[in-house]
């Protein structure tokens, strides 16, 4: 791990995770990251993260995307992982802490390749082939990538309505299960061309197909205050769901007169299409012997388009002045499909109260000026950032346009001073502002099934954070600590939460609103050891007071705790060839707008062999404890409930990594 001014910067090569894991695997080995079993990210106690790409944000590490995409996306392509925990000037504002995932390039005119294939149990299996090359002032590159993988989950959830008088009324029991293989394919290729020693241009495509059929079956019985039953039903449901995706980017870099002086202009394209389209079938026992048959399907087509211009300028010594603009324009429409089917006429009857079409726009201006200088025996640099976002939408094609316009100044400030050969303080600052996605604002209910239906808050308020930190670095060559403490403020947090509009309805009603206050303060330590011998330790620690005071459909709740996230990890290198690694994961509970999410555990096991230097071996172990699984507990004055999820994850990956033509790092 490097610590820079503004970031922590994690390198890969060495990680066995990283060639046979997931994005969310190798996340969860990081220190204060966490990704839990269904595929929610949290650091530091808040879920508030924008991942990007290369700097860059991507629809497929979005929204309702992106828990899908950590668990399926293989990492074998991703060179180095940035933490960002108080952003500076040049980024968005629109997360309180963001991971940049940085892709491996290629460098150098040899032709030169790699090769990676690793195969699991129960018929998993995932890979990449990548090349590149060279001719005169022309570069070129292409790869696959590509991951066969299965998961399964199984939830109960025991649910009491209370009653006016505080005693509990009506009891659900639901189990459900969901079962989910999936398939993924990404093909990207790239050129580029030096125009002259001080300018390149470069054009970079990727094509991803993500195919994902699931099936589900969800068991609820519903029983009176006197422990009757009054409905008992099995729905199975079963259909595809497709993400593909597909980008286009362009990059003009041209390096200035004076030693690191860089302008970089950026325009990019990337368009994604999303099919769910699931049929169900309910047999009812209670209160009566009877069937329903009914389908609902969603597409989706968000389009980006953005233009980014940033320069960089370095003034001497510990001094750079960094400037830059940026505009986007993200469009999305989106469509719904609801319809009971007439097995006997063969026919679908559609429902016009639950179809209908839903557009939005979002168009970001933004410009951002940050400097660097020595003050005394500090390095200091302050940053600030100007965004105007205007979001409009159309929840049903024939209702008003619903439009509104934010726009926030977003200062940070960052100080850092050497105070020997080993060792830096330093102190940071920042103002974020998270603004809500148009799904989160659109009014229009969606039946997700008989007993739960979405629907979005128009009225949402742009979630304001305030965040200090200040840390301590010490680094020798065998042994290396990181610390800092932390505090982070947060008003208007946008919280998901879920209400009953009278306590005889059986329908859940999911939605978001704007919590009173949120609060996270804590501490965060990370000891690396490398004493003379054969073993290697490293052990992160992150401990926090998390709060949460939100007053949500006339609800007022607080939920406070304390809570943590322990990694540790045991490397033993027996030879030069050979390495065993042992990587532990403890997360204590997460705090929501009505309750909290219990801990989980996790232990990985991995052994590489290098048995030339072309080819590698790798084995890995995933989840050998078994521990994917959490309860989730909501109490509220209406409802008290709580659920258990189980997540079966072990794993056993064994693969082979060789090295193409002209044998080079890339990164």
């Amino acid at each position: 791990m490097v610590h820079k001014i503004d970031r922590s910067v994690y390198d890969l090569k060495d990680s066995a995770q990283a060639q046979t894991g997931s994005v969310g695997d190798v996340l969860n080995t990081l220190p204060s990251v966490s990704v839990s079993p269904d595929g929610s990210l949290n650091v530091r106690g808040t879920g508030s993260v924008q991942v990007l790409v290369d700097g860059k944000p991507s629809a497929s590490y979005r929204g309702a995307n992106l828990a899908n995409t950590l668990q399926s996306a293989s990492a074998n392509g991703i060179a180095k992982v940035e933490v960002i925990t108080n952003p500076g000037a040049e980024f968005r504002t629109n997360a309180s802490i963001i991971i940049n995932l940085v892709t491996k390039k290629s460098s150098g005119q040899a032709p030169a390749g790699d090769l990676v294939v690793n195969v699991g149990e129960g018929g998993r299996s995932n890979g990449s082939l990548s090349g590149s090359g060279g001719i005169g002032r022309w570069t070129f590159s292409a790869g696959l990538n590509w991951r066969h993988d299965h998961r399964m989950s199984i939830a109960r959830t025991d649910r009491l309505v209370t009653q006016d008088d505080g005693g509990f009324g009506s009891h659900m029991n639901e189990v459900y299960r969901i079962s989910s293989p999936f398939d993924i394919r990404v093909y990207d290729a790239g050129m580029g061309y030096a125009i002259s020693d001080t300018d390149t241009f470069n054009l970079n495509g990727q094509v991803a197909t993500r195919t994902r059929p699931r099936t589900t079956e969800d068991r609820i019985q519903f029983l009176d205050a006197a422990g009757k039953m009054i409905t008992d039903s099995v729905t199975h449901g079963d259909g595809p769901q497709h993400f593909n995706s597909r980008s286009l980017t362009a990059t003009y870099k041209h390096k200035g007169s004076h030693d690191g002086e860089t302008l970089t202009v950026q325009a990019r394209h990337e368009e994604d299409d999303n099919l769910q389209d699931f049929r169900f079938v309910e047999a009812d026992t209670l209160p009566l012997l009877m069937a329903r048959d009914y389908r609902r399907s969603r597409v989706e087509h968000p389009r980006i388009n953005e233009l980014s211009i940033d320069y960089i300028r370095p003034l001497g010594t510990d001094r750079q002045f960094k400037a830059g603009m940026e505009f986007e324009v993200d469009r999305e429409a989106a469509s719904t499909y609801s319809a009971e089917i007439d097995t006997n006429a063969g026919a679908e009857i559609v429902d016009p109260s639950q179809t209908n079409a839903f557009w939005s726009q979002q168009t970001l201006s933004a410009a951002y000026a940050d400097y660097q200088m020595p003050l005394g025996k500090w390095t200091v640099e302050g940053g600030l950032r100007l965004e105007s976002l205007q979001t409009q939408l159309r929840s049903t094609p024939t209702s008003p346009l619903f439009s509104t316009r934010d726009t926030e100044w977003s200062p940070s400030f960052f100080f850092s001073r050497t105070l020997s050969e080993k060792s830096k303080i330093h102190v940071s600052y920042s103002h974020r502002i998270d603004r809500p996605k148009p799904n989160q604002l659109d009014p229009t209910p969606q039946n997700l099934d008989a007993q739960d239906v979405y629907i979005g808050n128009p009225g949402l308020k742009p979630q304001q954070t305030e965040s200090i930190e200040a840390g301590y670095d010490y680094t020798t060559k065998q042994f290396s600590f990181t610390g800092a403490i932390y505090s982070r403020q947060t008003h208007n947090s946008i919280v998901d939460y879920a209400y009953y509009r009278d306590p005889e309805d059986t329908v859940l009603v999911s939605s978001y609103e704007n919590a009173d206050h949120g609060a996270a303060d804590g501490v965060s330590m990370s000891f690396d050891l490398k004493p003379k011998g054969m073993f290697r330790y490293n052990v992160s620690t992150d401990l926090y007071y998390n709060e949460l005071e939100a007053s949500v459909a006339g609800i007022l709740t607080r939920h406070s705790g304390v809570s943590h996230n322990i990694k540790a990890s045991v490397t033993f290198v027996p030879s030069r060839a050979d390495t065993f690694q042992a990587n532990l994961q403890l997360r204590g509970k997460a705090l929501t707008a009505l309750g909290s999410y219990s801990g989980v555990a996790g232990l990985d096991l991995s052994y590489s062999r290098k048995i030339s230097p072309r080819l590698k071996l790798v084995v890995t172990a995933q989840d050998v404890l078994k521990g994917a699984h959490y309860y989730h507990r909501n109490d509220t004055p209406q409802y008290y409930d709580h659920t258990y999820a189980q997540f079966p994850s072990r794993i056993l990956f064994v693969g082979l990594a060789y090295k193409l033509g002209a044998v080079r790092p890339s990164g």
